[in-house]
């Protein structure tokens, strides 16, 4: 039985959050399943009955073995959060934590993403917490396209620089900006504007193990 079961789109992701998990807990049993193919399916076919029902099967599998699973990623996570509780395991999308901080922490929200493809079901993630958390928001969106090749060339480090490139230059009346992937989170360490800059990673690990009883939030 693992204690956390990883579900990522991309290779990269698994020592980023198996490196974040060891920052808290050394004893934590994780597993880390890499299913590009569903990514491909949104980004192609749309959220569509298909990706539900591969979605589905594999969190089913793994909810069998795992007392936690995690979706990291934001185009096909609502699906898995979808499913909490099944077989008696807890499901949590990695960007959850993230959306209710934002609609707590200001009005004017800039959603950034490197995939168009997230930004529809990050919209609709933070209308949901806006609307359980009785907030009145309004969004603006920003895909920077330019970025996401270095990201799948595995070019980490530009990838951050293009984002951050792209967000110093935003309209300074928003009040904070919601960076859409896990992925992007390391553009926020490269920016200095005058809002807040949310990323998921390490609030959504935050939460998951909070869940476990492993942190005190």
């Amino acid at each position: 039985m693992y204690d956390i079961s990883f579900i990522h789109t991309g290779e990269i992701h698994k020592l980023t959050f198996e490196n974040l998990i060891r920052e808290y807990d050394h004893k934590l049993t994780t597993q880390h399943i890499v299913r590009e193919d569903l990514l491909d399916h949104a980004r192609k076919q749309g959220q569509d009955a298909v990706l539900q029902q591969k979605l589905q099967e594999l969190v089913t599998h793994l909810s069998q073995e795992s007392r936690l699973i995690i979706c990291t990623c934001s185009s096909i996570a609502e699906f898995a959060e979808q499913l909490d509780g099944i077989n008696q395991c807890a499901v949590q999308r990695i960007d959850r934590e993230m959306a209710d901080i934002a609609v707590q922490s200001g009005k004017k929200i800039l959603i950034a993403a490197a995939l168009a493809s997230t930004i529809e079901p990050t919209l609709e993630l933070l209308g949901n917490s806006a609307d359980n958390l009785k907030q009145d928001c309004h969004y603006q969106s920003l895909v920077i396209e330019q970025a996401w090749p270095l990201f799948e060339q595995g070019d980490l480090a530009q990838y951050h620089t293009i984002i951050a490139q792209a967000l110093q230059t935003v309209d300074k009346s928003i009040d904070l900006i919601v960076l859409a992937q896990a992925s992007m989170a390391g553009a926020s360490n490269l920016l200095k504007l005058p809002f807040p800059v949310l990323s998921s990673p390490r609030l959504g690990i935050e939460r998951a193990l909070a869940t476990l009883g492993c942190l005190e939030v």
